[in-house]
């Protein structure tokens, strides 16, 4: 599982798309974020 978690996050940093809070205490700060997530693990034991 933690394989499939840094795999995650290095896909967001290269194909995530950056958007800017509008509103809020964090406004101004950008993030990086996917329309839709789907992890699939098919050997959870190795």
């Amino acid at each position: 599982l933690d394989d499939a978690w840094f795999q995650c996050l290095y896909q967001i940093l290269d194909k995530g798309h950056i958007y800017t809070i509008d509103r809020g205490s964090y406004q101004g700060q950008k993030r990086l974020e996917f329309d839709f997530v789907t992890i699939r693990v098919k050997k959870p034991s190795h």
